[in-house]
């Protein structure tokens, strides 16, 4: 009976022994599994800053592009309104020189 209660508590123990083994295993593996996760949002976090910041140099890059193309325009509408204005003196000159004639 002594040697049942031995072999009982012997088993136990080893029994015991090996679920705090197990749960040792688990929460390393655990840990693991945290830390990839931690690393991957950490990657994931520099990706958006990164593109984030691309997104804003190319807003400024649209930007300076439609200053330029608006600068352009009023250049091309200066010049269309001067050889109007060109064009309205000499008929007008023309038509003076008509009616002087």
């Amino acid at each position: 009976m002594k040697l049942n209660l031995e072999e009982v508590q012997h088993n136990c123990k080893k029994e015991l022994a090996n679920m705090k083994l197990d749960q040792v295993k688990e929460k390393g593996e655990e840990n693991r599994v945290r830390e990839t996760l931690n690393n991957q949002i950490e990657d994931l976090k520099v990706k958006l800053e990164i593109e984030n910041n691309s997104v804003e140099m190319y807003k400024k890059l649209l930007e300076e592009k439609e200053r330029e193309l608006v600068k352009q325009m009023n250049s091309v509408n200066d010049e269309n309104w001067n050889k109007i204005n060109e064009l309205t003196n000499e008929k007008c000159f023309r038509f003076k020189n008509l009616e002087i004639n």
